[in-house]
């Protein structure tokens, strides 16, 4: 957030204000959350319907197009979520709260 400091608008200066600690830890929650329900959708809408039956499955295990993209979209929404609450644990230790 920005805010103004002085009551001159041709020689004031910016300043940016960090969130409130609680707005931040709010906030990575949710982006965690985001993340892994997205990780959790694509696996049930890519990988699931592939696995159930066999010709699909082995159609689908056997061409690297098929499986690469929703195994690395699932992968980098779980890294997401293990950065999300390895910097919520982080901002903890650190004292953000206290």
């Amino acid at each position: 957030m920005l805010i103004r400091e002085g009551k001159d608008d041709r020689t004031s200066q910016w300043s940016v204000k960090s969130l409130p600690p609680e707005m931040v830890e709010a906030s990575i929650r949710r982006v965690g959350i985001i993340a892994a329900v997205y990780a959790f959708t694509f696996f049930m809408m890519s990988i699931v319907p592939a696995m159930i039956d066999p010709i699909a499955r082995g159609h689908f295990l056997s061409e690297i197009e098929d499986w690469l993209p929703p195994v690395v979209s699932i992968v980098t929404a779980l890294l997401v979520v293990l950065a999300m609450r390895a910097d919520t644990i982080l901002n903890v230790k650190d004292g953000l709260h206290g």
